[in-house]
């Protein structure tokens, strides 16, 4: 029995087999659907173990041969399990069409068990992450090309790489190109490869990322710094799923999936003539948008644990200290992040991260520190003062000594300077300070 006269019966929850009946009902598929409501049942070919906790899958299964058809089996008797996602079992029925057996041997019982995969590599809890996995799994079961737009180092890669697990194309391979990083003179035989002779050196025939990306998905990076004269022959290829090697004339199939990214404004670099408009439209179908790091703050305490754990010297950070960096700005966003925790597990001599460690790793104030900071310069400007820099600077270091009852050492650090800082400013400015009942200081 081929696959083309499968039938197909689906256990589970009810709700849950609806949504799946209704789901692979919606497409041409070479299956017939069984309807439990009848009397009489066709014997199943293929049984779709749908949406129940894994541990409970097999015996669910169990159960319903045996009160549907009194067939008595066993979990050892089911040799071949394996879970696909919904568009991945969709395609798997639409591709098969040989004669040959789905489950070979029909003594033994083989079931797909379509489970939820959980998407890896993006940490974090905030609603802009939770959206953007809910985004991802509606998304990656096409086969059409998706934009990835987002702030350098927020993860488009890894969303890429989400996009191409959760998809159908999964078994092939995952290719990644950043285009920012190659030479305008050499991406374009890199991505389409060229023919032997085509160009001086080129002494043999060699594939380029599109056939390597073939039957799998094909990720370019930085597209928007991808050369304008090249984003003709992309736009081919995402149109017609055609392209030829440079210096040849064969016209090559693609049949993997594009996924890009940028962090320009397409929009801008259209209006600026630096990127095709007909590329845009065409690409601006299917969008996934990653948040920079600043306006998902809540993910940082996942983030730092995940980082520390991958860390060679592991620390745990202590709840101060992280509630000390998710006060602090990441322009970088995650890659920022990642690299300040792994200096920190690296740097630190202590068994946990406090924010006295990270102050004197790091010396990075958090953002509302900043922000103070530029309202109090925004005031000192605003002073009827001459030479507002010495005078102000004195006024700091008047201040500290006062703190620290005319103690240099002390004055040098609240100030987080040497202590021959203090002593030079201060004999420098004697008259400044005299004025102010502060005559002498003492080590």
């Amino acid at each position: 029995m081929s696959i083309s006269s499968s039938n197909v019966e689906i256990i589970g929850l009810d709700d849950k087999v609806e949504q799946a009946k209704k789901k692979l009902s919606q497409r041409s598929l070479p299956i017939t659907l069984l309807d439990e409501n009848r009397d009489a049942y066709a014997s199943p070919d293929v049984f779709i173990v749908y949406d129940l906790n894994a541990p409970t899958r097999l015996d669910a299964l169990i159960e319903h041969l045996k009160t549907r058809y009194g067939v008595d089996i066993d979990n050892q008797s089911i040799e071949c399990t394996r879970f696909y996602s919904m568009g991945q079992l969709i395609n798997l029925l639409k591709a098969s069409h040989s004669n040959d057996r789905l489950f070979g041997d029909q003594k033994t019982l083989h079931v797909y068990l379509e489970a939820e995969k959980e998407i890896q590599g993006l940490i974090g809890s905030s609603e802009s992450i939770a959206g953007m996995k809910r985004l991802i799994k509606r998304l990656a079961p096409s086969s059409k090309p998706i934009l990835i737009t987002g702030p350098t180092g927020a993860g488009k890669e890894l969303v890429a790489k989400a996009i191409h697990d959760m998809s159908h194309f999964y078994e092939g391979p995952m290719v990644s190109v950043n285009c920012s990083a190659i030479p305008e003179n050499l991406i374009e035989s890199l991505l389409f490869g060229h023919e032997k002779g085509a160009f001086t050196g080129a002494d043999r025939r060699t594939d380029g990322y599109l056939k390597q990306a073939t039957h799998g998905t094909l990720f370019l990076d930085e597209l928007g710094e991808m050369p304008i004269m090249l984003q003709a022959k992309l736009l081919r290829v995402l149109e017609t799923g055609q392209y030829c090697r440079v210096g040849g004339e064969a016209s090559l199939k693609f049949e993997g999936r594009i996924v890009t990214a940028t962090h320009v404004d397409l929009e801008d670099a259209v209006r600026e003539k630096r990127f095709r408009e007909d590329l845009y439209y065409r690409l601006n179908v299917l969008t996934i948008e990653v948040q920079q790091l600043n306006k998902r703050k809540d993910d940082i305490p996942l983030l730092i644990e995940h980082f520390s754990t991958l860390s060679e010297n592991p620390i745990p950070f202590t709840p101060q200290a992280i509630e000390y960096m998710k006060r602090m700005s990441w322009p970088g966003n995650v890659r920022e992040l990642r690299n300040a925790v792994e200096r920190l597990c690296l740097l630190s001599d202590n068994e946990e991260i406090t924010v006295d460690c990270i102050k004197n790793i790091l010396n990075i104030a958090p953002q509302d520190e900043l922000e103070e900071l530029d309202q109090m310069a925004q005031k000192i400007l605003q002073l009827n003062i001459p030479d507002k820099t010495t005078t102000i600077m004195n006024a700091l270091l008047l201040r500290a000594l006062r703190n620290s009852s005319g103690n240099k050492s002390e004055a040098a650090r609240l100030l987080g300077v040497h202590r021959k800082v203090v002593e030079r400013r201060f004999f420098a400015n004697k008259d400044f300070f005299a004025e102010r009942s502060l005559d002498s200081v003492h080590s």
